[in-house]
């Protein structure tokens, strides 16, 4: 998976632009179908992975795009992780918390 990991460095709107050729032939809109990726396999990776970059990436769709999921235990694994920056940390455990009141 660590292989897909270059797709977080587009912007969501990027991908969903890259991917309209591939919708058209599944008939459904790039939004679907960027929804419809195994994403949540790929923010698990970025958080195994331990790296600021990474988990910067990742939190960045997860805050800004609506309908993804990743797995809460690799994101709350990456809260007390002193390996990963303070920064992250603390912004990750804000995502965790805005998730548990929706």
């Amino acid at each position: 998976m660590v292989g897909v990991l270059p797709l977080l460095e587009l912007a969501p709107s990027q991908l969903t632009a890259k991917l309209s050729d591939a919708a058209s032939v599944l008939r459904m809109s790039p939004e679907d179908l960027v929804l419809a990726l195994p994403v949540a396999q790929v923010f698990n990776a970025a958080f195994e992975t331990r790296s600021d970059y990474w988990i910067g990436r990742a939190l960045l769709w997860i805050e800004t795009v609506q309908g993804f999921e990743s797995n809460i235990d690799s994101m709350r694994a990456v809260i007390d992780d002193l390996r990963v920056s303070q920064q992250l940390r603390h912004r990750t455990r804000k995502v965790l918390a805005a998730r548990a009141t929706q």
